[in-house]
């Protein structure tokens, strides 16, 4: 038996296009030297027409050479892949979802030792290919595709290509990645390592083959149809276009012939127009309306397809859209406008095949017909016309009224299929409706609907159950019923314990977010804590890094002061920036609490002295500022931000001072940038902080000038408004809650005519209207108000008196019901005192 380099290169180098795969074969057992048995049986290991249970069951004595024993172990791991592939073929069968091979790490780690050993003199292409194709089978298989250590892998696999690339083992753990990304929400995680391959083949000196590039932005097609953001899908696709792009061009060098290179451009042209349909289907770019009209987006994609690709990819990319635009239910005059338009392209390019331009004529005839007859069909997307949601019928007697017959049939696609179905139907939304006998009943139907599929065998079910779970716990907790939604979220807890498969581990977490969130038990809420941390330990999907995001926050708040807490803060911080792309129904203001948390960060970090967290907060802070920038922005940027910078002393590392310096040069260009109205605002801003920083050091300081500043700032929101969305959540917001925070400050240091003037301020500015804690903030000083301990206190009888005056509005008989006598008894008082009839 004699094994040969050139053999092992070629079986590693094996092509993924099926029709290339018998000559690669030959080409493998010509490499072998004397028709050697070994090799042979190696390529047998990758022959889809060899029986591989019989492949399987050859055997060699031990090998006397490296080579011969790492030809017997990479076709030891071609069949252990065969035989994963088996199983989970069976497994979907079955209605569960596919599971990596241990087996296969495991081999693929020996191969890795025993790459080590093979003979020095034989140049780096073999061993680079070697280490290449441990590297992907580990990615290919790896339990968390989107672990670091997963992505390392395939790094170090596509890093491989500058050598023979094992591009069938490297296409598989692409496949894998795209799968888990799609299924957990992470096409920035796709959008990164593809961007490896294509920045690697383009000017890293490696080598992507055409059938590879076309194979991984296959995959893609699933990452853009899945996606919640349709602008990300878009770019996904995009970039996978750069890979058929660099497909293309590689063809052209792999083709034996003519024939050949026709068929590769075929090829790629179908997975363009994969791409392009499953954006066209992306659920988000169907219902945003940022993204426009959907029929116009399709006429932009379509037309681009029908300019580009060849004959067949032109036809087919007819049929196929045309087919979609018709589902839709777009009017039948649009959809006659745009199936006009795509023909007539594809006729000057004389690429209109005739049997697509008669079915065209032919649907848009019939469609000119519906548009005349007066009696024709509604258009299914109006939802003045479309019928309201009506529930299932049942199938069995005494069965909840909403509950799909198929729940209860024999075979679990159907069980799986009538829940999918369920979703977005009567139980579904009706849990949310105000009228209280339809919410039962369909509070009793998702309640059917989640406790049958969570306790089904086969786990694509359950799969499908448990988000009538959380739409149960979710509509409860809107009519404030909330020890019924606790008692739900524990229920799912019970239920999904021991579960692994992607949306049950998903309902876990948010469960235990939201009982640590709503429980009144201390001891309860201790334990959902610990449990959703470890739950979140090494989950990279998109709702994990948000709930990571919100509990390093959380944790970090209860830290002592110090360094830890800093680090804490901008783990906070750093998780704060990755979740805004990531949350999936975008209810979250991401960049509201990035703008918060890094001035909070800055702070802290200059009272330990770490430098490096007070630039990298900054420079945070900087990024995420808005364009043009808003008076409370500039405010916080101004006095927070770089006034912070500057404390920074002289001695410390040169690149941080570098980059502070470039920080508050842009903070400046960001100021003088500010029109009139900002400047004026963030200006009169800055000077309460300095008022209110001045009385935390002295607080025997007069605030005359901080009620000043405040009424200059209020006075200048109105001219804001115009620039500001929403002036609470904006510049408004910051001011109020400045000036609370100041109040809070004067109330804790038992500072009662501070306390007096700061109430004053707040109510005289009239903040309670910008200010989205405003009725509590209202009940709060009501209530302080209400006792002879409060602002009677207060030594100056005409603020006492303002004050006084300026709660009498805001007053809420049912809020305020029980501090009103008191709040009266306390005001006749202070009214009494003004003139002198009144004394303590």
């Amino acid at each position: 038996m004699t094994v040969t380099p050139e053999a092992l290169l070629a079986w590693l180098a094996l092509p993924v296009d099926p029709a290339r795969l018998p000559d690669a074969l030959a080409a493998v057992r010509a490499a072998g030297a004397g028709g050697d048995s070994v090799v042979d049986w190696l390529a047998d290991t990758a022959d889809p027409d060899k029986d591989q249970r019989a492949v399987s069951e050859v055997r060699f004595p031990a090998p006397e050479d490296a080579w011969t024993a790492v030809a017997l172990l990479l076709g030891h791991i071609q069949l252990l892949d065969h035989v994963n592939e088996a199983w989970n073929r069976n497994r979907a069968q079955e209605g569960s979802l596919p599971r990596p091979s241990l087996d296969v790490v495991s081999a693929a780690d020996e191969l890795a030792t025993l790459t080590a050993s093979v003979p020095s003199g034989t140049g780096p292409a073999l061993t680079g290919a070697l280490d290449a194709a441990a590297a992907a089978l580990r990615a290919a298989h790896a339990l968390e595709p989107l672990s670091a250590a997963s992505r390392r892998s395939l790094r170090a696999a596509v890093d491989g290509m500058r050598h023979a690339a094992p591009r069938r083992w490297t296409g598989w753990a692409f496949g894998a990645l795209a799968r888990r990304t799609a299924e957990a929400g992470r096409p920035d995680v796709w959008q990164e390592e593809v961007g490896h391959l294509i920045t690697w083949t383009t000017v890293g000196g490696g080598d992507c083959p055409a059938d590879l590039a076309r194979l991984v932005a296959g995959f893609a097609a699933a990452v853009v149809g899945a996606d919640h953001r349709w602008e990300r899908a878009d770019r996904t696709r995009r970039q996978a276009e750069m890979l058929l792009d660099l497909a293309a061009e590689g063809a052209g060098s792999e083709a034996a012939d003519a024939t050949d290179a026709t068929d590769a451009t075929d090829a790629t042209d179908a997975v363009r127009l994969r791409l392009a349909l499953a954006y066209l289907r992306n659920d988000d770019l169907c219902t945003d309306d940022e993204a426009g009209r959907w029929v116009d987006v399709a006429d932009t994609v379509v037309l681009d397809l029908v300019g580009r690709l060849g004959y067949d990819g032109v036809n087919a990319t007819l049929a196929e859209c045309g087919n979609l635009l018709l589902a839709t239910g777009t009017p039948p005059e649009r959809v006659s406008q745009s199936l006009r338009q795509w023909g007539t392209a594809a006729q000057q390019r004389d690429m209109l095949d005739l049997t697509v331009a008669s079915s065209v004529d032919d649907v848009v005839r019939n469609l000119a017909e519906q548009t005349t007859d007066p009696t024709g069909p509604t258009d299914p997307t109006d939802p003045a016309t479309a019928p309201p949601a009506q529930p299932s019928p049942s199938v069995l007697p005494g069965a909840p009224r909403g509950v799909p017959a198929g729940l209860y049939g024999g075979d679990f696609r159907d069980r799986a299929q009538a829940l999918a179905g369920e979703v977005g139907g009567w139980a579904f939304t009706g849990v949310l409706a105000a009228d209280d006998r339809e919410f039962h009943a369909a509070l009793t139907a998702c309640a059917e609907m989640y406790t049958r599929g969570v306790h089904d065998p086969v786990e694509i079910v359950r799969e499908q159950s448990v988000i009538f779970a959380r739409r149960m716990i979710g509509g409860l907790s809107r009519r404030g019923e909330q020890a019924e939604s606790d008692r739900w979220t524990r229920q799912v807890l019970t239920d999904t314990t021991g579960l692994t498969s992607p949306r049950c581990v998903r309902a876990r977490v948010i469960a235990l977010w939201e009982l640590a969130h709503t429980t009144p038990d201390p001891a309860e809420r201790d334990r959902a804590m610990a449990d959703l941390a470890a739950a979140l330990d090494g989950n990279d999907a998109d709702y994990a890094v948000c709930y990571r995001a919100h509990l390093t926050g959380e944790r970090a708040a209860t830290m002592p002061p110090g360094p830890d807490r800093v680090a804490e803060m901008v783990r906070a911080l750093d998780l704060l920036v990755q979740a805004e792309q990531l949350e999936e129904w975008e209810e979250t203001d991401w960049r509201r609490l990035l703008l918060a948390t890094a001035p909070d960060v800055i702070d802290e970090a200059r009272q330990v002295g770490d430098a490096a967290a007070m630039v990298h907060a900054a420079a945070v802070f900087a990024a995420w500022l808005s364009d043009p920038v808003p008076g409370g922005q500039l405010h916080v940027l101004t006095y927070r931000v770089r006034r912070e910078l500057a404390v920074i002393p002289a001695g410390t590392d040169s690149r941080l001072l570098t980059r502070r310096d470039a920080l508050v040069a842009r903070a400046g260009t960001v100021l003088d940038a500010a029109t009139p109205p900002v400047r004026a605002f963030a200006a009169a801003a800055d000077r309460f902080a300095a008022q209110a920083d001045h009385w935390r050091a002295d607080h025997g300081h007069d605030l005359t000038g901080a009620r000043e500043a405040v009424a200059e700032a209020s006075g200048i929101l109105p001219a804001l408004a115009e620039s500001e969305d929403d002036l609470t959540t904006g510049s408004g917001g910051i001011l109020a809650e400045e000036v609370r925070l100041f109040l809070r400050d004067t109330l804790r240091a038992e500072d009662l005519p501070a306390a007096t003037a700061a109430t004053a301020l707040y109510l005289a500015a009239r903040l309670y209207e910008v200010d989205e804690g405003g009725p509590d903030m209202d009940a709060a000083l009501v209530d302080v108000a209400a006792g002879p301990a409060g602002f009677l206190t207060c030594r100056d009888h005409d603020l006492v008196r303002e004050v006084y005056g300026l709660l009498e509005p805001l007053l809420d008989d049912d809020r305020d019901r029980a501090a009103l006598p008191g709040f009266r008894r306390m005001a006749k008082n202070a009214a009494r005192r003004g003139r002198g009839l009144f004394r303590r």
